[in-house]
């Protein structure tokens, strides 16, 4: 794990950032461990969780990664500390449809990138299911079409080649997003759902 702090960045975020997406194998081994840090910080929440305000609502990325990347860099990324580091005293919700819904060519980083936020800052950082984040009928895709999921997942493992593990890729976050909350609370006023 990269070391580089980022402005406050976590290091699993930090990471992310900085790591090598030629050597396949080890980014869906590290991919896979963040998804199993993601189920375990999730199945501790409940299905409607109360979040602090302030608080910055994202949503409806639908699996682009430059567009989220887009509104951090507009408006803070969750950090401790550094250029626009607030999340001691801002809570950010990812208000669904992160992934799926539009077949976004960045649906696995999309994934893990808030899957990496939310495990970084589980009290601050909140990530609520969307029809994007839904198992589909027979439980096989996030979303199903020419870029699904788990397709994306193959490809990122493989490098493009035979599926060397993205079924298991794809299950491991389907697993954790399984228990994403239906709902947030904001400061007992406002709903998120």
């Amino acid at each position: 794990t990269s070391t580089n702090d980022r402005g406050g960045l976590s290091p699993v975020l930090a990471y992310l950032l900085n790591c090598d997406r030629t050597d396949h194998a080890r980014a869906g081994r590290d991919a896979a461990e963040v998804f199993a840090a993601l189920r375990a910080v999730l199945r501790a929440q409940p299905a409607v969780v109360r979040v602090r305000a302030p608080a910055k609502i994202l949503g409806g990325v639908h699996g682009q990664l430059p567009d989220l990347l887009s509104l951090l860099h507009a408006h803070g990324f969750p950090s401790s500390h550094g250029p626009g580091g607030d999340v001691e005293v801002c809570s950010y919700v990812l208000a669904g449809d992160v992934v799926g819904g539009g077949g976004g060519a960045w649906q696995l980083e999309t994934a893990l990138f808030a899957a990496a936020c939310k495990v970084s800052f589980p009290a601050r950082v909140w990530w609520v299911c969307g029809a994007g984040e839904l198992r589909r009928r027979g439980g096989d895709s996030l979303e199903p079409g020419a870029d699904s999921f788990d397709e994306a997942c193959a490809a990122a493992v493989s490098g493009g080649g035979a599926d060397g593990g993205g079924e298991a890729l794809a299950e491991a976050c389907r697993a954790a997003l399984d228990w994403l909350p239906a709902a947030a609370i904001i400061g007992g006023s406002v709903l998120v759902v």
